[in-house]
Parts: structure tokens; C-alpha cells; sequence
């Protein structure tokens, strides 16, 4: 009762700034909108929207309207019209064609967490987000870097963090993978090292920050939001912090990070720079990190997969010695096939991003419906990844579906990483993260989970236990 009454209020102040555009609104303007229903006055249907499901599932919502409507359907959610779209179709239409007839669209609660103006995620400007998107790909997830910083920096935290289990011990893999991925994030970024307590301090103010995000969006004192908006500006003072001692001593020229590299190559402000690395890191630890709890989570009751992947990295790495696995080299990352099947398999069956939203610049037409101006559209990936149509026994862990005659297959029906011109920047990154704590993982230890803890998403996908599982010497199994 106590969460139904959170998500009304929720509703209420999300709603507030639209019921007058809602009640005012001119009829008959949307008479080629797809089939649907607009449910309640105001809340619409946001309540069935919001309510939680299996991370494995569409939810009862999708599957309901997809029955009576089809895979486009319309709707009312979050304060206005929108179109649901579980068609393959119209969702690489919509992607592809951002900055062309659609933006990016954000509930006004998250702008003003994420922060509008300076985020690469959430900035809907043209310009700015091919400058920020240049400055990311171009300056810190470059090949050369994700090739020797990033592979070195995560083996390292990677062994320290996963050989430091005791044989028998039961620990969070929700946990375990935010520090893996913070602390590599981090380094690469700031040049802070694990247990710092600079560095601790920050890991600190990230958890409230991400904890707000899928919080109700009330903004008093001690509210969960109200603390991440505080925590966002605690962030913003650390990197600036980082960001200035750096240009007093001239430190930059003897550090390979990203924060070095912006000062001699960017012409950003110190703001934008702190924003900018704000982004970078939430972005990569918590979706990064969710994809390798799934992946852990989903290999448990797939043993054939856990088996063939240790054969594939000790094939890899050639060898494993007394001290644990040998290095994992690029060469050796990029061999690894059947990982990527795994890596794969997890994305489209946890789905780590459901949907995407996006408002239409312009009012387009696609198979006989219109998209008018100002609508928003639900790119539903999840609906898409869970077809049956398109995925033999689409709710089986089944990574052996990814495998071809040719290698890897390939499908434009998997959309993962999004796509057109906002395509994930760090797609090869978490490919690469996700492997390396696998490859730790795997060839130390053998594990089961502690409690039962299944993901769900509400909407964000989150283990509400923390995956405690209990690990075993894969030597003494």
C-alpha cells in the first residue's frame, strides 16, 4: 500500500506541469494516432505503466495492449499522448532519424538531476551532442586506450577484487561490479586510485546520486531525490577540485586520463568538463554493471555455458598459473567468441534499458499512422527482444542462438546499445569490462546463488537483494 501511494504522489508532481496542456488541448488532431486507450483523467495509464515486472518479461502492461492493439499502439503516460512502438520497424526509424524528426526526451525531474545542458546523454541539441559525443569517443573510449588503460586497469581491479573472496564466502555481485567498474572508471578518468578517500568519498556520492534517479521525484528535505540533487553538486565540487589542482601544479602532461587529455584538447569550460565526466561515469558504472549481475544471474542455471566459456579463456590465455589465470590480451578479448554470445544473451533477455523515449520535431507519417508534432514514442527494445516472432523461445537463456556458421550473428532486431546517431559510445567498453571480470570470475571460482533475488524493473532493472551468491573454488569444486 505504502508504494501505491509513493507512485501517486510521484504521479501528481510529475504530472502538475502538463494537466493544463492535457485539459486544454484541441480535439480531433490525432484522428491517424495507432489504436489505444488513454486510461484514467490525468494519471492516464502511467500507473500500469510504472508498476514492476520481471526484467525478463514485457510486463503485463505491454503484453495486455499488444493483444487488444497490436505492436503500435497509443496511449496516455507520464502527462500526454505517446505512442508504444514493440515493432522492430518503427523503432529504427525513430532512432535513426533523431536530429532529424525526433529529440531525445527526458522527464523534467531527471533533467534537472542529470543536468541538461552539459550531459551527453540527456542534451537534445544537435551541436552540442556531436561535440560531446566527438570529445568522448575521440578522447577517452578510443581503441588505443580501451587497448591498454582500460584492459590493464580492469585486469588489475578485476584479480584484486575477485581473488580477495574466501573460499565459501557469500558476497553481492550487485556490489562487486559497481566497485570493479567505479574504480576502473575513475582511474581512467581522474587518475584516483581504489581506497583513496578521495576516491571513496566520490564512489559515496555516486550512490546517492543513482539512487535518485529512480526515486520519487519530490524535492524536500531527506527525500531520496532531494539527496541526489545534493549529491550531484558534491560530484560536480570533487571533479572541479580534481580539475583545478590539476591546472595549479601542471600535473596534466604526466597523466594518461581523460581529464588530462580535455585540458590540452578541449576548449570545454571547467563546468561542462566536470559535467561531462559526471555523466561518463554514472553512465558506465550502473548500466555496465547491471549487465554483468544479469549475466552471472542467467549463468547459474546454464552450466553447458559456464563450462564452454571456461574453455574458451583458458584457450585464450593459453595457460593459468599457480597465481590464477594468465593475462588476457586484446588479441586473446577479441577471440572470445562465445563470451560475446553470452554478452549477447544477456542484453536481449535482461534488457538492461527497456525503452527509450523520444518526441517527434516534426509530424511524421509510418504505416498509415501519424506521428504528430510534440508526441512522444516509446521505442520499447524490451517488447522487441521477447517477440516470438523474432526469437525462437525468446524467455530461454539460450547464448548458442548468437552462434553461425560465420562467426557471431547479426540482427538489426537487436537494439540493445539504441542506435542511428545516439548509438551507446561505450558499447566496446562495456563488451569489454563485462569480459574481463567474467574471465576472473570463471576460472576462480564456481558460485550458487545465497537467496533467491530475481531481477526486475521498476522501470530501472535492479536486484532488490543484491545477488548474493556463495563462491567456491573452482579448483576444489
Amino acid at each position: 500500500m505504502t508504494n501505491i501511494v509513493a507512485v501517486l504522489v510521484s504521479i501528481v508532481v510529475v504530472l502538475l506541469p502538463t494537466i493544463y496542456l492535457i485539459l486544454t488541448r484541441k480535439k480531433g488532431s490525432y484522428s491517424k494516432l495507432p489504436p489505444g486507450w488513454s486510461g484514467w483523467p490525468l494519471i492516464g495509464e502511467t500507473l500500469s505503466f510504472l508498476t514492476s515486472c520481471p526484467a525478463t518479461s514485457m510486463g503485463n502492461f505491454m503484453e495486455l495492449r499488444i493483444s487488444r492493439f497490436g505492436k503500435i499502439f497509443s496511449t496516455n503516460i507520464l502527462g500526454g499522448q505517446a505512442i508504444m512502438s514493440a515493432d522492430p520497424e518503427l523503432n529504427r526509424f525513430v532512432l535513426r532519424n533523431e536530429m532529424k524528426f525526433f529529440e531525445s526526451y527526458w522527464p523534467q525531474h531527471l533533467k534537472k538531476l542529470f543536468g541538461e545542458k552539459n550531459n551527453i546523454v540527456i542534451n537534445t541539441g544537435t551541436d552540442v551532442h556531436k561535440q560531446f559525443r566527438s570529445i568522448v569517443v575521440g578522447g577517452f573510449l578510443t581503441t588505443s586506450r580501451l587497448q591498454t588503460s582500460f584492459l590493464d586497469d580492469a585486469h588489475e581491479m578485476a584479480k584484486q577484487l575477485i581473488t580477495s573472496w574466501k573460499d565459501g564466502s557469500v558476497v553481492s555481485i550487485v556490489d562487486a561490479a559497481k566497485k570493479f567498474l567505479f574504480d576502473v572508471i575513475v582511474k581512467n578518468a581522474l587518475s584516483m586510485e581504489p581506497g583513496e578517500a578521495e576516491t571513496e568519498k566520490l564512489r559515496i556520492e555516486f550512490y546517492k546520486y543513482q539512487r535518485g534517479v529512480s526515486s520519487i521525484p519530490m524535492n524536500f528535505p531527506g527525500s531520496q531525490y532531494n539527496r541526489a540533487l545534493k549529491a550531484k553538486e558534491n560530484i560536480i565540487r570533487i571533479i572541479l577540485h580534481v580539475l583545478e589542482e590539476r591546472l595549479r601544479t601542471g600535473e596534466d602532461a604526466e597523466r594518461n586520463d581523460f581529464i588530462g587529455w580535455l585540458i590540452k584538447n578541449s576548449s570545454l569550460m571547467h563546468e561542462q568538463i566536470s559535467a561531462l565526466i559526471k555523466g561518463i561515469i554514472s553512465a558506465s558504472e550502473d548500466t555496465t554493471s547491471t549487465l554483468i549481475s544479469l549475466a552471472i544471474y542467467f549463468l547459474e542455471s546454464c552450466p553447458k555455458a559456464i563450462e564452454q566459456l571456461r574453455e574458451e579463456h583458458l584457450q585464450a590465455v593459453g595457460s593459468k598459473t599457480q597465481e590464477g589465470p594468465s593475462k588476457l590480451t586484446w588479441d586473446g578479448y577479441k577471440r572470445l567468441e562465445f563470451t560475446q554470445c553470452v554478452i549477447n544473451e544477456t542484453l536481449r533477455l535482461g534488457n538492461v534499458a527497456r525503452f527509450l523515449i523520444k518526441k517527434a520535431t516534426t509530424s511524421v507519417q509510418f504505416k498509415g499512422y501519424e506521428i504528430p508534432r510534440g508526441c512522444r514514442v516509446f521505442t520499447h527494445m524490451t517488447s522487441v527482444h521477447l517477440d516470438p516472432d523474432l526469437f525462437e523461445d525468446p524467455r530461454v537463456f539460450n547464448p548458442w542462438r548468437w552462434l553461425s556458421t560465420s562467426g557471431i550473428m547479426k540482427t538489426n532486431n537487436f537494439m540493445a546499445f539504441g542506435g542511428g546517431p545516439r548509438l551507446c559510445p561505450g558499447t566496446e567498453h562495456a563488451r569489454l569490462q563485462t569480459a574481463i571480470f567474467l574471465h576472473h570470475l570463471i576460472l576462480n571460482y564456481n558460485w550458487k546463488s545465497a537467496e533467491q533475488d530475481e531481477p526486475v524493473a521498476y522501470p530501472k532493472v535492479q536486484f532488490r537483494k543484491g545477488l548474493l551468491v556463495n563462491v567456491r573454488s573452482a579448483s576444489s569444486s
